[in-house]
């Protein structure tokens, strides 16, 4: 162990390279972009760094902001479709002398009915009201007008959400697959796979090498002209298996869950006898 060991004058310059290295690497995976001629790389601008640049990280993190963009949009769009409703909800008496801000503004307070409800002593009177003081319209007369606002508000609101999910969500993801290289540009999705492979568990734990080998195989009789490949390069450069196991792993999860539950319960019952409160 202690041959192995840098000796004492060298481990500052090796912790030195290692720092350089691991700086190196933080900046190659983060949000920067490279400059070819130096080699080096920059942080990106938090101003000047667009939507789709953000997607070359991940389409999850465009679509994100897309949707915060749009859905800020959605929301300015639908209050200014509610302002009428509440300019006249603010100039109502409905709610009384002492009601708050909230209740005030709210569709409770739409239309004249004195500040201590003198003109609105019979029940029968409500729906009859005026819509603001000194008005001769009727507030039943400007309902439909409210409600169709509200309800088209609300139909920005589900259009915007199913605009997004089934068109939005497709072209961008489509978008930058055109785009951008990405390993699964070079890998190869194979399905109906055995669950086992041979008759002993030591033959099974060989599945991924066995596997690539039989690829390995396969490729390996192309001539490589054709196949359009560097003979110099691996032919596999990896497998991954992944195994569908209809969703054992989060029941697995859950029980877990349970379990702790189980004697977080257990531990709070035998606290509560131990103070005789049982």
């Amino acid at each position: 162990v202690y041959a192995a060991s840098p000796p004492v004058e060298n481990r500052k310059e090796v912790t030195r390279a290692d720092a350089a290295v691991a700086k190196r690497h933080l900046m190659v995976t983060s949000c920067t972009s490279r400059d070819q001629e130096t080699d080096s790389y920059a942080w990106r601008s938090i101003w000047k760094t667009s939507r789709t640049e953000m997607g070359e990280f991940g389409v999850g993190i465009q679509l994100y902001f897309d949707f915060l963009l749009y859905l800020g949009v959605v929301l300015l769009v639908m209050a200014f479709m509610a302002t009428p409703l509440l300019h006249k909800a603010a100039q109502g008496d409905l709610a009384g002398v002492g009601a708050n801000v909230m209740v005030r503004t709210s569709i409770g307070n739409i239309g004249e009915c004195g500040k201590f409800g003198e003109l609105c002593t019979d029940v029968t009177y409500v729906p009859y009201r005026r819509l603001n003081p000194g008005s001769d319209v009727l507030l039943r007369e400007r309902t439909p007008l409210y409600g169709g606002l509200d309800a088209t508000a609300m139909v920005v609101l589900l259009s915007f959400a199913l605009v997004f999910y089934a068109i939005h969500i497709k072209r961008v993801v489509r978008q930058q697959d055109e785009d951008n290289i990405t390993p699964s540009d070079f890998s190869v999705h194979v399905m109906g796979l055995p669950r086992r492979l041979g008759t002993t568990p030591e033959e099974h734990h060989q599945y991924a090498h066995r596997l690539k080998e039989h690829f390995e195989r396969l490729i390996g009789d192309m001539p490589a002209e054709e196949g359009e490949r560097d003979p110099d390069q691996p032919i596999v450069c990896e497998v991954a298996l992944a195994r569908d196991y209809e969703g054992a792993v989060r029941n697995f999860l859950g029980q877990g869950k349970l379990y702790v539950r189980k004697h977080e319960m257990a531990a709070q019952v035998t606290a509560l006898y131990a103070e005789g409160k049982t």
